[in-house]
């Protein structure tokens, strides 16, 4: 905002929009979870689990790696609750 409209960091528009934005959730965002150390029921091979910041998945007891597209593949996606 401040590059874009060439706006000073004392400026009050900058310090509305830092005051709004730090401390505060932006509209856009959804929070799937938080937390720390999950035990998965059944228990996982890795646990605990440290975050959920990608799915996890176990074959045959051994971890996927979720980092590895060309193993572990996943989307998302949304429905409107009517």
């Amino acid at each position: 905002m401040r590059l874009v409209e060439k706006k000073d960091k004392q400026d009050p528009a900058s310090q509305a929009v830092n005051d709004y934005l730090f401390g505060n959730w932006e509209m856009n965002w959804i929070a799937f979870n938080y937390g720390r150390d999950f035990d998965l029921y059944p228990s996982a091979e890795q646990t605990p689990i440290n975050d959920f910041a990608y799915p996890y998945a176990e074959v045959d007891g051994d971890p996927v790696n979720f980092y590895d597209p060309k193993v572990f593949a996943y989307d998302y996606q949304s429905t409107e609750q009517r």
